[in-house]
């Protein structure tokens, strides 16, 4: 049988159009299942955009109200960026949603919602910058800022939702269309076999047939099977590459389901092999400086260790980072790449396709397929969809790297909110009402509830002249008006509480308005001055006497001087003409003594000297009160007058069996600037009372130094650096209650006829008047029955710098490695209101602080508690953060607030530096002793570091309230001296 013409040319080409169909059809769904898989990446991306344009509006949030709460500038540089990054996101969602009206619509709304709270919040930042942060508290309680960011969250997530449902049918149909794929390919391939066979079967009839024609068949019976074949491998190569389009798509739908970086970099590894013919595969991560390459994750056989680091410079990242395309390296062990070992040793010779990992300008890293040494490039089909893999992946870590920032920013804009909300919470001074537009109260905080006596339930919805005296109440109307039309309205009266008594306020009434001039309601703020008001009535009274009795004391204090300067002199006189009478005696002028007379003469040589100076000592001390007294102001060396001094006294040591002893640091470089005159006497007297009171047996030290920073006990003036001279004894030592007063004129530890040493109690007292005259200060450290150390501090010279000594306190070089630390802010933390009222007690028994218990609760506890709760809270962050002191920055802040209004509530009240200062050291006393009681047993050991932190946290806060007790009066930061104890 022969096949005719028709019936060849069927076979033959008939076959090769069934194919070619085939493969158009196959080409056509994987078109479409890449279609699919770009529309899910792009509802991805409009996901990301709109949590990113909702971090925008926070962001801007968190500026305005850290702005808010410090007034600092670098507050608002998340609000700056914040607004600037809001319209690019927004512009950015209309392109990617222009398809969608729907979307448009909430675009739309969202652009004004957004710009309204963008107004607002700007609103609050010019408030705030111009007028404070009292006026700038009524806006943000207005509720309009809560109102408007609600209204963003509620349209981004409509969005989201919207976006959600579409990428779910989006889903349904990229499945669909996979199935289409694969349908067709195992279809085509039956038909094309069965096609195959059939044309085999007849051309083998044809043959058995034709014997003349059997070498014709036999071409074409091979030619045939040669298509065959060729159909069977293009059929092979289009199912590999469905599979892979595939893997490719759940390779996408995986990296949208997870948020941990890591997860994301391994799921990127395995995809890479799934969807190429890659042996391995890894990412390189690039830092922020791209000045170091890292393997971050891998996948297959010969990938480098992960962690390997490389510099950026000459790594495998930089040439196609810098170019934003791939790059084949056919043998990388002959390129000098910096990682080309670590591969080396991995995977042998290898070669590579390196593609970029670049998401919107931000160069992340690379994705490396390894490859044997030889093997053919990669086709265009597989590195297309490396690159695409490479697209995902980088969108992927870019949605996760905005999350853990919106995370971040989201916790720390609760911290910031809270801490917002305990430091206004805690303002008990001030009552602060809202008023609605009528005048009626709409809102009422603890303040007003302490001060008017109403509470919040009792008070809403009441007019605001119930608070004024029943015939002024006409005029609460009035100032409404003058507010509403002036904007501001202000006025110091008498108001109302709720049992009827009255009392001084002092009045701020503003109006709140909204962005087009409308009147929303009105902030009354009043704070209770009755105690001032009372008080300046009285002050020109008590001003007048003042004013007397100062001029009194003064002149008392000049006839005192003269009469003792005066006294000192006729008295010496006499002691001169009596120590010149018993030397002639003494070198037997008028004939020999016997040696009862020469033992009389002595005692009277030594009295007299004795009383001579005394006499000095009275005579110096008038000089000084009368401010005659002068000192030298030139550079001495420090060492050779401490020997100087300590030579005097070795003899008297000597006699006593005391050991004397010279452990000075300092060398014959140092030097003092003063009186080496007058240094030599404060020595020699410190010297003299420390053998005085060291009992026989004991031992009595000298010590010399140089420091840069002085500690804040020795009241310094200048930057440094400072010369140290200590004499320590181990003496009887002195009780904490006389520490200060030693260096009062006349006073003695020992009183009384009974006290076992001499002296007038003058030696000190002058002392630190000299030490204070040439600018330095004398300064002393006591533990009763374990002896003394006083220390004189003179300026130095710039030549004498030295290393600091080891005893002088520091901030450790980790604070978060003090043992104890967290558990002591814990305990201050908690003890906070049981501190305030142990605290509150003892200064009303305190009798340095005068009219202390005329004060109420509120007035005397003022902000401690809330000051306490927070330095408590500042060392457990400082536990837990390592000691990294950035952490500190925002307690800081609040400490320093509420020490300086502290100051300057003090001041209001009248108390004076002295009463202040007494106060923080009762604080002091009572937070060590609840700590020290409170600390579990078996830590009590580690506890006194974490007591010495603590305590500097208490000394720069009393600094800083002398600061703000200081400007109340035109002093310290103010312009004038800083506060000093009386008598300084």
């Amino acid at each position: 049988m022969r096949l005719s013409t028709p019936v060849r040319l069927l076979a033959t080409y008939g076959s090769a159009l069934l194919v070619l169909a085939l493969c158009a059809l196959t080409y056509q769904a994987v078109q479409r299942s890449r279609a699919s898989t770009a529309a899910v990446t792009r509802t991805h991306e409009v996901i990301i955009r709109l949590e990113t344009t909702l971090s925008d509006v926070r962001d801007a949030e968190t500026g305005q109200r850290g702005f808010l709460l410090t007034g600092e500038e670098r507050y608002l540089e998340p609000y700056r960026s914040g607004t600037q990054r809001f319209g690019r996101d927004l512009e950015r969602l209309r392109e990617l949603t222009s398809e969608n009206p729907a979307q448009q619509r909430r675009i739309d709304a969202l652009s004004r919602v957004g710009s309204e709270k963008m107004a607002f919040m700007a609103e609050v930042v010019r408030v705030r910058a111009e007028r404070g942060m009292e006026p700038a508290l009524p806006l943000l309680r207005t509720g309009r800022g809560k109102v408007l960011m609600d209204q963003v969250r509620r349209i981004v997530a409509e969005m989201r939702a919207e976006e959600e449902r579409i990428l779910r049918a989006q889903r349904r149909e990229e499945t669909r269309r996979r199935a289409m794929v694969i349908w067709v390919l195992v279809g085509g391939g039956l038909l094309a076999s069965g096609l195959a066979l059939l044309i085999s079967v007849l051309f083998a009839r044809h043959a058995r047939a034709q014997q003349a024609a059997a070498g014709e068949l036999e071409d074409v019976n091979r030619l045939l099977q040669e298509r065959a074949s060729q159909l069977e491998m293009q059929s092979g190569q289009l199912r590999r590459r469905a599979v892979e389009e595939a893997a490719l798509s759940e390779v996408a739908r995986s990296l949208t389901t997870t948020f941990e970086v890591e997860e994301v970099l391994r799921r990127i590894a395995d995809g890479a092999l799934t969807a190429t013919q890659a042996r391995a595969a890894f990412v390189e991560r690039v830092d922020d400086e791209r000045t170091l390459v890292q393997v971050v994750a891998g996948a297959g056989d010969g990938v480098p260790p992960l962690g390997t680091c490389v510099p950026y410079a000459g790594s495998l990242a930089e040439d196609v980072l810098e170019r934003d395309e791939p790059e084949w390296i056919a043998d990388l062990t002959q390129e000098g790449r910096a990682i080309a070992p670590a591969i080396e040793e991995a995977c042998g010779r290898c070669a590579a396709l390196v593609v970029p990992l670049i998401s919107e300008q931000d160069a992340l890293g690379a994705l490396v397929l390894l490859q044997e040494t030889g093997h053919p490039p990669f086709r265009q089909d597989e590195i297309a969809r490396a690159r695409t893999l490479a697209d995902l992946a980088a969108l992927a870590l870019r949605r996760v790297i905005l999350y853990s920032e919106a995370e971040r920013r989201r916790a720390a804009l609760e911290e910031s909110e809270r801490r917002f909300r305990l430091l206004v919470d805690s303002v008990q001074d001030y009552a602060i009402v809202m008023l609605d537009p009528d005048g009626r109260v709409a809102s009422w905080n603890q303040g007003a509830e302490r001060i008017k006596g109403y509470t919040a339930a009792e008070v809403v919805g009441s007019p605001l002249s119930i608070f004024y005296p029943e015939e002024e109440a006409e005029h609460a109307a009035t100032h409404l008006r003058l507010a509403a039309s002036e904007g501001r309205f202000e006025e110091d009266g008498w108001r109302v509480k709720k049992d009827g008594t009255r009392f001084w306020a002092h009045v701020v009434i503003n109006a709140i308005r909204d962005e087009r001039d409308e009147l929303l309601g009105f902030v009354d703020v009043a704070g209770d001055l009755t105690d001032r008001h009372r008080a300046e009535l009285a002050r020109e009274t008590y001003l007048q006497q003042e004013r007397r009795a100062r001029a009194e004391a003064d002149a008392a204090n000049r006839a005192k001087s003269q009469f003792l300067a005066t006294m000192s002199h006729e008295i010496r006189t006499p002691i001169n003409a009596i120590l010149g009478y018993s030397d002639l005696l003494d070198m037997e002028m008028k004939g020999p003594l016997t040696p009862g007379q020469r033992e009389q003469v002595e005692r009277i040589q030594k009295s007299s000297q004795h009383l001579l100076g005394l006499v000095n000592d009275v005579l110096d001390l008038s000089k000084v009160e009368a401010g005659e007294m002068s000192v030298d102001a030139r550079p001495a060396p420090l060492r050779a007058t401490a020997r100087a001094a300590l030579e005097l006294v070795e003899p008297q040591a000597a006699a006593k069996g005391i050991t004397l002893s010279d452990v000075s640091e300092c060398g014959p470089h140092v030097r003092f600037v003063g009186d080496e005159d007058r240094v030599r006497q404060i020595l020699l007297n410190l010297l003299s009372n420390a053998v005085k009171f060291t009992e026989p047996g004991g031992s009595v030290t000298i010590r010399c130094g140089v420091v840069r920073h002085a500690p804040e006990e020795a009241r310094l003036h200048g930057p440094g650096p400072w010369t140290l001279m200590e004499v320590a004894d181990t003496g009887v030592g002195i009780p904490p209650d006389q520490q200060v007063r030693v260096f009062e004129p006349f006073t003695q530890v020992e009183g009384g006829y009974t006290r076992r040493q001499g002296g007038t109690g003058l030696g000190l007292a002058i002392s630190r008047h000299l030490a204070r005259l040439m600018g330095g200060d004398l300064v002393v450290a006591s533990t009763p029955n374990e002896g003394s150390r006083f220390t004189l501090w003179l300026p130095a010279t710039g030549e004498s710098v030295s290393a600091e000594p080891a005893d002088v306190l520091r901030w450790p070089d980790r604070a978060g490695e003090v043992a104890g630390l967290g558990e002591v802010g814990r305990i201050v933390a908690e003890g906070a209101d049981e501190l305030v009222q142990t605290l509150a007690a003892r200064l009303r028994e305190d009798p340095r602080i005068p009219g202390v218990r005329d004060l109420d609760r509120a007035q005397l506890e003022d902000h401690i508690s809330t000051f306490l709760l927070d330095i408590g809270k500042s060392l457990v962050t400082l536990d837990e953060g390592g000691g990294e002191p950035a952490l500190m920055r925002d307690g800081s802040d609040i400490q320093r607030l509420i020490s300086e209004h502290h100051g300057d509530q003090r001041r209001r009240l009248e108390w004076t530096a002295d009463a202040l200062r007494a106060e923080f050291a009762l604080l002091r006393e009572t937070v060590e002793a609840h700590v020290r009681r409170e600390t579990p047993a078996r830590t009590a050991d580690n506890v006194d570091t974490a007591l010495a932190i603590l305590g500097r946290l208490l000394d720069r806060a009393e600094q800083i309230a002398l600061r703000g007790w200081g400007k109340g009066l035109g002093m310290g930061d103010g312009g004038g001296p800083e506060p000093c104890a009386r008598g300084e």
